[in-house]
């Protein structure tokens, strides 16, 4: 799974833009049962690297990466980020939000909070569908319901991956610039669910305070906990076997990117070690080919690292293939630089 390592004004500058141009933009907000289920299931996994925006939305994800030492600005939740849009205070920056989904009624109680207090988010629509299949709250007449209300941002609330599998069934029919699944959000502004306080958010205890006020969600907790620290002794170990010291004599190669386009087929070979600050080349040469028609070979033969952020924006690559219904494969994968792939969950990129 990748993350965007992104500040709140980041954000906020993204939505506002993809509101403006009425551009797509879909954000999704992992947190450790995000992370957890996409372990086991591709195609939730595919839709969070589908997503235009994934922020870290947990704070064990946050503790996660600086045990690995990728330096996360934060914790950026998709409550917070809904509570800076409807705090502002600006006409200019109003936006309309559409509510699709909570429990019977809980979207009209959120909907005519939002309207009273006259702030930044104005609704525009609502809609609980109920607990049917997610082919049948994707009925082509609830998808006109929500184009005809004009809205900028839809708020989707029906669980984790049954969420994210409706966003992808009906991305592509929706005139809605910004989508997000925020679960547990509308149940915050309707007053039916209340938030930790901030002193326990910012203490990353608000999971504590959540199993606090909903008993039930102690076996949930309990289960991604117990999962999460088997992925992290996993992780841990093949992190630290991959970064043993080069064997004497074998140098270190300058890094370097050289793609070699045939009749067929595309060759991008990878050489040296890739670290974030001087992705530039990488990137620039990953974009061009992307959306080349032809087979695409990556070549790691000479390739000595890879940090997450060259690992994830490997990883994006194989899904815009993928999703194309394009040729891919990669070569040269040696058993150090396999163990650090898998060290950051992307065994699928070599495998």
């Amino acid at each position: 799974m990748t993350l965007d390592n992104v500040a709140m004004d980041e954000v906020l500058a993204v939505v506002r833009e993809a509101v403006r141009t009425r551009r797509p933009c879909t954000i999704a907000t992992p947190n450790l049962n995000f992370v957890v289920r996409a372990a086991s299931d591709p195609a939730f996994r595919a839709s969070i690297l589908r997503s235009d925006l994934s922020l870290v939305d947990g704070m064990p994800l946050v503790w996660a990466g600086r045990w690995f030492g990728v330096p996360v600005k934060g914790r950026l939740t998709g409550a917070d980020l809904f509570e800076r849009l409807r705090r502002s205070r600006d006409p200019a920056e109003r936006l309309d939000v559409y509510l699709f989904g909570g429990p019977d009624g809980i979207a009209r109680l959120a909907a005519d909070r939002l309207n009273a207090e006259g702030g930044g988010l104005r609704c525009v629509g609502y809609r609980s569908p109920g607990y049917g299949s997610v082919e049948a709250i994707s009925h082509p007449d609830i998808i006109r319901e929500i184009n005809a209300s004009g809205a900028d941002f839809l708020l989707v609330a029906l669980g984790a991956e049954k969420g994210q599998s409706w966003i992808e069934r009906n991305r592509a029919a929706l005139e809605v610039p910004v989508v997000s699944h925020l679960g547990a959000v509308i149940n915050f502004t309707a007053g039916t669910v209340r938030r930790a306080p901030v002193r326990v958010q910012r203490a990353g205890l608000e999971w504590a305070w959540r199993i606090y006020r909903e008993p039930a969600l102690w076996r949930r907790y309990l289960s991604d906990g117990s999962a999460a620290l088997a992925m992290l002794a996993r992780t841990s170990w093949n992190a630290g076997m991959a970064r043993l010291p080069f064997p004497r004599g074998s140098g270190a190669v300058l890094s370097a990117v050289e793609v070699v386009e045939g009749e067929r087929e595309v060759v991008i070979r990878i050489d040296g070690d890739w670290r974030a600050p001087g992705l530039g080349p990488l990137r620039a040469a990953l974009q061009a080919q992307a959306g080349s028609s032809k087979c695409l070979s990556l070549d790691l033969g000479a390739a000595t690292g890879l940090d997450s952020a060259a690992v994830a924006l490997l990883t994006l690559l194989r899904q815009a293939r993928l999703d194309a219904g394009r040729g891919w494969h990669v070569t040269g994968v040696s058993p150090r630089l396999s163990r650090l792939c898998r060290s950051y969950g992307a065994d699928d990129l070599i495998d």
